[in-house]
């Protein structure tokens, strides 16, 4: 990869993850800031596209150069792809892209996380078993799918569980990033401490705090109580058991 470090402006700040955490309502709040530019469409998915591996770090920042419309000199250059975290060669492409890069990491309870991705899939399409079926066949299906990183994948459409398993994550943020470059949150703050929320991330980023309007952050709405569900929401449960225990002590020490 060639040296693109003259070439301004570079995307310096990620949003990866988690999915359905929040992280589009981040965005959203975060791109009021008059030092904070977001992406056009929030999403760049430019580290995770099928091609990635045979593009330069020149064409890296032609892509983000298509997407950055409406940009004006804002210091921070936002994008919010989930994805980013979740896949294991992507951090350390971020840093090699920008060694400066920060990374905001939103987390949500594992179970409720899994069955909002399950009716997001499903409602696009893109999900045709039960819910049930859907967590019983994640596995069968992910090993099916080793390393494909097509947009069809079922490693992006039906892993449902899997991206709830946080710790790995987050620790394979730190192999790659510095500590001091990675801010941990939880849906819960963003809901319910919006403005403290919000404060945290200007801090982390160096920026004057400002007031953001409150406004509700969007938990998906689809029917929870059908048998189906609950039953699929306690075989959840028991597979992320552990990944939820570290969840509730996180949640409890912010």
């Amino acid at each position: 990869m060639d040296d693109v470090s003259n070439q301004n402006p570079q995307m310096n700040l990620a949003i990866v993850g988690g999915q359905k955490c929040g992280t589009t309502a981040l965005a959203n709040f975060i791109a009021q800031h008059p030092d904070i530019f977001v992406v056009n469409g929030k999403e760049g998915h430019i580290f995770d596209a099928p091609d990635i591996d045979s593009l330069s770090l020149a064409d890296i920042q032609a892509r983000y150069k298509l997407i950055m419309g409406g940009y004006k000199g804002e210091r921070w250059v936002c994008d919010a792809t989930p994805i980013y975290a979740y896949w294991q060669d992507i951090p350390a492409r971020l840093v090699a892209y920008n060694p400066n890069i920060k990374v905001i990491f939103l987390t949500r309870d594992p179970v409720d996380r899994a069955v909002s991705h399950y009716f997001m899939e499903k409602n696009r399409g893109d999900e045709t078993l039960s819910i049930l079926r859907a967590f019983l066949s994640e596995r069968k299906r992910l090993l099916n799918s080793r390393g494909d990183k097509g947009w069809e994948s079922s490693w992006r459409h039906h892993s449902y569980l899997d991206r709830g398993r946080y710790n790995a994550q987050i620790e394979n943020l730190k192999r790659s990033l510095a500590t001091e470059n990675i801010l941990i949150m939880t849906n819960r703050e963003l809901r319910h401490q919006q403005q403290q929320a919000l404060a945290r991330v200007f801090s982390f980023l160096g920026v004057n705090s400002i007031q953001v309007p409150e406004k509700d952050v969007f938990e998906g709405r689809y029917n929870t109580d059908k048998l189906a569900v609950k039953i699929a929401r306690w075989y959840a449960s028991f597979k992320l058991k552990h990944e939820r225990k570290l969840f509730r002590s996180f949640e409890i020490n912010r």
